[in-house]
C-alpha cells in the first residue's frame, strides 16, 4: 500500500512539473517582445534575448540601412507590422544575407518586407532576404520579398528538411553578370547532395504554395538533391531568357535536382517568354498547371549541360510524370524536348503522360498553417 501511494506521489509530481513547463512556454510563446527599432543590432538582441518558442514583434518603420546578417538558432516568431508597415532595405554594400536560421525546428516570419537593391544597383550584389540552412517545420507567410537576388534560400538534407511558404509576394528578383553568373530566384532549394529515394505526395518537402511571383528570373530553383513541392501559385511576367519554374540538372553541384511536384499554378506573361516550366533533370509530377500564350515552350524538357554521353545521362530525367497542363483556350500545353536530346529523354521510358500508380498530393493547405 505504501509503495502504490509513493508511485502515485511521484507520477504527479512529474505531472505538476510537466504541466509547469508548458504552462512557462506557452507563456514565452504568448508575449511578444517589441523591438526598439528596426536596425539590424536591435533586432538582433531581441531575437538573443527572445526565450524558445517567443515572438519577437517589429515596429512600424521604414529602415533604409540594414547592412548586418541578424543571427537566429532557435525557434521563435519574427514579426512585422504588415508588410506595408515594417519594410527593411538592405543598404548598398552591407552583408548580402539579411536573415540567416540555421538549424532550427519550428522557426516563422510572417507580416513585414525584405527589400534588396536590385532597382537601384541592378546586377551588382547577389542580395538574399532570408537563408534557412538545416530547418524543419518552418513557416514563411505574409512576407514581400523584393528587389532581391534570392528571396529565400534553403540548404539541408532532404530527408529532414521541411516547411511551407505560403501567402508571399516575390518581385523583381533577379541578377545577372556575365562574370559571376545567374542567380534571380523568388525561392532556391538545395539539398546536401545525397540521392534520397522518391517520396511523392508526402509531407518530407519543401512546400510552396499560394504566393504570387512577379517579375522573377526563376520563381522556383532547385539542386544537389533537392526536394520541392511547388502549388498553386501565380507567376506573372516572368524574366526573359528563363524558365518560371525550373529545377536544375547536375553542373556546378554534386548532385541534380532529385525531386519535384508542380501543380495547380498559372503563368501568364505580357510578352513572350522562354518557358513556363523546364526540369533540367529529376523525377516527379507536373500537372494541371495553365500557360499563356506568351510562353514559348510551355514545358521544356532538356538536361543540364546539353545531352552527350551515355545514356542515362547523371542525375538526367527518368521518371517525370505530365499530364492536364493546358493553355487559356483549354487545349493541352506543349511538351518540348530540348533539341539533341530526344534519344535521352524519350515517352515512355523517362517520362509519361499519365500520372503514377497510387500517386495522391499531399494536403492543401499545408497543415502547418494551421
Amino acid at each position: 500500500m505504501k509503495k502504490d501511494l509513493l508511485r502515485i506521489s511521484a507520477a504527479l509530481a512529474v505531472l505538476v512539473s510537466i504541466l509547469g513547463f508548458v504552462s512557462v512556454t506557452s507563456a514565452g510563446r504568448a508575449r511578444p517582445h517589441t523591438v526598439a527599432s528596426c536596425s539590424p543590432i536591435d533586432v538582433q538582441r531581441a531575437v538573443d534575448a527572445a526565450p524558445i518558442g517567443g515572438t519577437v514583434t517589429l515596429p512600424s518603420c521604414a529602415f533604409t540601412a540594414w547592412g548586418t546578417t541578424v543571427v537566429i538558432t532557435k525557434p521563435i516568431i519574427l514579426e512585422g507590422q504588415g508588410v506595408g508597415l515594417t519594410t527593411l532595405r538592405r543598404q548598398v554594400g552591407g552583408a548580402l544575407i539579411m536573415f540567416q536560421v540555421t538549424g532550427v525546428a519550428g522557426f516563422e516570419m510572417r507580416n513585414l518586407t525584405l527589400d534588396g537593391t536590385f532597382d537601384t544597383d541592378p546586377n551588382v550584389y547577389q542580395d538574399m532576404g532570408l537563408g534557412l540552412t538545416d530547418a524543419v517545420d518552418f513557416r514563411i507567410h505574409n512576407v514581400a520579398f523584393q528587389n532581391l537576388s534570392r528571396g529565400i534560400e534553403i540548404h539541408g538534407d532532404p530527408i529532414v528538411t521541411r516547411g511551407v511558404i505560403y501567402l508571399n509576394t516575390f518581385t523583381d528578383m533577379y541578377y545577372l553578370d556575365p562574370v559571376r553568373g545567374a542567380l534571380g530566384y523568388g525561392v532556391v532549394v538545395y539539398g546536401s547532395g545525397t540521392w534520397p529515394p522518391l517520396r511523392l505526395g508526402t509531407a518530407q518537402s519543401v512546400f510552396i504554395e499560394d504566393n504570387t511571383f512577379t517579375r522573377n528570373r526563376h520563381a522556383v530553383a532547385s539542386n544537389n538533391g533537392s526536394r520541392y513541392v511547388f502549388r498553386f501559385n501565380t507567376i506573372i511576367d516572368n524574366r526573359e531568357n528563363a524558365a518560371a519554374i525550373d529545377a536544375h540538372g547536375r553542373g556546378v553541384w554534386p548532385r541534380g535536382s532529385r525531386q519535384y511536384e508542380i501543380y495547380g499554378n498559372t503563368v501568364d506573361n505580357a510578352v513572350p517568354r522562354y518557358a513556363g516550366v523546364a526540369p533540367r533533370g529529376g523525377d516527379g509530377v507536373i500537372f494541371s498547371n495553365r500557360f499563356s500564350f506568351n510562353v514559348t515552350n510551355d514545358l521544356l524538357l532538356t538536361n543540364e549541360g546539353g545531352c552527350v554521353g551515355l545514356y542515362p545521362l547523371p542525375d538526367q530525367i527518368r521518371s517525370l510524370y505530365i499530364w492536364n497542363n493546358t493553355v487559356p483556350n483549354g487545349a493541352s500545353a506543349r511538351i518540348v524536348l530540348q533539341a539533341g536530346c530526344e534519344t535521352f529523354i524519350q515517352v515512355n521510358r523517362d517520362f509519361f503522360l499519365t500520372p503514377p500508380p497510387a500517386y495522391t498530393p499531399f494536403i492543401h493547405p499545408h497543415p502547418l498553417r494551421g
